[in-house]
């Protein structure tokens, strides 16, 4: 036992050392400087700042339910841990997601625990988005913190429970409308461990808790569409009527989904195998493991061991998985629209190897209750991290030529400790809310950058994501000319004339 709890330390720690492995590295644009500026604004109580990021491409603008991504965005910079300290805290938020989830499995059972363990370390959205400073990268451990809650309720039913774990729902839907996929397997939670859990007593402390997280949850939501006049609902309600209008079925985007939940560690798909076949296969499995749990089930009748309750616990589980993938499908098939990016399917990212695990649980069954198989599954699994860890982080990492430290690095290299006016092309400048800065602005009004920002100023620094510049600028009256461009492709331009007013 103590051997097994060594090489779960151990496991976790290397885990969380992977996640913070590309810290640094990630994308730093308008998206990321929306939420630092959302932050800023809900700390004057501006109705806009209570709503959540806005979707994009929605028209009108619609938002998410609540302020939680921002506040976990701001709160680093605004304790001085900086811009990188934001990701390192959303990074290690997905390793304490992850240790409490393993926990939660291991109490049920160590052995699917383990292989679940596996399963999820080797599904690359995991490591694309652990390398990823963006705030729908909150999904992934809302995910972690779904399958703890909903496993913990499968095993033992109580009402503090069932309302965490719809409160979790809830925050994850302040990161991003598609969190809403996380729906039926509340339900289907719900449902199956509700009249149990109704017979437990409530705990004041609980009540207390509850009443809090209730009030963080939909509090802001609330007040904010009081103050606008349900201005976002209506947006919402909106832009559903006009793309369901104008839009086929996205069946090519459903398609998409159910490939990556179906085959998160892309096994088959690295050999080749195609589309109809992992769909194929996978259908295979989930149907052998459903069948195959509730025979066991059938077999034991309302037995109370541990034994049974356990195989309880993972039909209900893999049922969950299996509902909510499907029903991640049909939203996206609904919703009409292409996946603009893999940050929409992490939320169900943990119950993607929910599926896979219990079907090696079931195969290996009689090995695996063998003495001594737990700490041969675990020292595998963290030999696994060790030796391919690092790899698949580096290979699932996503470009990030833009990075907050290159961007800063080349303001400072091309500007000093001067002062520059700024132009900024797509991606840099402030679509989402004009009435905030670009990110050029923000880094240099804030004085993450040691150049100052000054309008108007003899200095013009130019931010271009394809990093392409003319040779001369002009702005109003004046006319700039190109100096240099530095990495990763900023331009400085240098006031070369300022005619005269009549």
């Amino acid at each position: 036992m103590k051997t097994v709890n060594a090489l779960a330390c151990v496991a976790l720690l290397v885990f969380a050392w992977l996640t913070l492995r590309h810290v640094h590295d990630s994308v730093f644009l308008e998206d990321q400087v929306d939420q630092l500026q959302n932050f800023e604004s809900l700390l004057h109580v501006e109705p806009y700042a209570l709503l959540g990021p806005a979707m994009s491409d929605t028209r009108p603008t619609a938002h998410a339910l609540g302020p939680a991504g921002a506040i976990l965005f701001g709160l680093p910079v605004m304790l001085g841990l900086g811009i990188d300290g934001i990701h390192a805290i959303t990074s290690l938020l997905i390793a304490v997601a992850t240790a409490v989830a393993f926990v939660t499995l291991v109490r049920i059972d160590d052995r699917f625990a383990w292989l679940w363990l596996w399963i999820f370390s080797a599904t690359w959205i995991v490591w694309w988005n652990a390398g990823l400073l963006w705030v729908n990268t909150l999904l992934l451990p809302a995910g972690l913190l779904l399958v703890a809650l909903s496993a913990s309720c499968l095993w033992r039913p109580t009402p503090f429970k069932l309302a965490l774990l719809v409160l979790v729902a809830v925050l994850a839907v302040h990161v991003h409308l598609v969190a809403l996929v996380a729906a039926p397997l509340v339900a289907i939670v719900t449902a199956a461990t509700g009249r149990e859990a109704i017979r437990h007593p409530w705990s004041r402390r609980e009540m207390f808790a509850i009443g809090l997280l209730a009030i963080v949850a939909f509090g802001p939501y609330l007040a904010a569409e009081a103050l606008t006049g349900f201005q976002n609902s209506r947006a919402m309600i909106a832009h559903l009527q006009k793309t369901t209008e104008a839009q086929p079925l996205a069946v090519a985007t459903a398609m998409q989904t159910l490939l990556i939940a179906t085959d998160p560690t892309r096994a088959f798909t690295s050999i080749g195998v195609s589309d109809v076949v992992v769909l194929a296969i996978s259908s295979a499995l989930a149907t052998f493991v459903v069948v195959t749990l509730y025979r066991r089930l059938r077999q034991r009748g309302s037995s109370a061991g541990r034994e049974a309750g356990a195989s309880r616990v993972l039909w209900w589980l893999a049922l969950t998985a299996i509902a909510a993938i499907i029903g991640q499908a049909l939203f996206f098939l609904l919703m009409r629209r292409p996946l603009a990016g893999y940050q929409y399917v992490t939320l169900l990212a943990p119950f993607y190897a929910v599926v896979p695990a219990a079907f090696l649980r079931l195969v290996l069954a009689r090995p695996l209750e063998s003495r001594g198989a737990v700490s041969l599954v675990a020292g595998a699994c963290v030999v696994f991290l060790v030796w391919t860890g690092p790899s698949r982080a580096d290979r699932s990492m996503a470009p990030a030529m833009w990075s907050y430290r290159n961007i800063v690095r080349a303001i400072d290299d091309l500007c000093g400790d001067g002062a520059a006016d700024i132009a900024e092309g797509p991606g840099f400048a402030e679509v989402l809310n004009p009435k905030y800065d670009g990110v050029l602005q923000y880094l240099m009004k804030r004085r993450f950058s040691s150049c100052r920002y000054e309008s108007g100023a003899a200095l013009l620094i130019a931010a271009n994501r394809q990093g392409h510049y003319e040779d001369w600028y002009v702005v109003g009256n004046k006319r700039y000319r190109r100096d240099t461009v530095r990495f990763p492709g900023i331009a400085l331009y240098r006031l070369v004339s300022e005619p005269s007013t009549p």
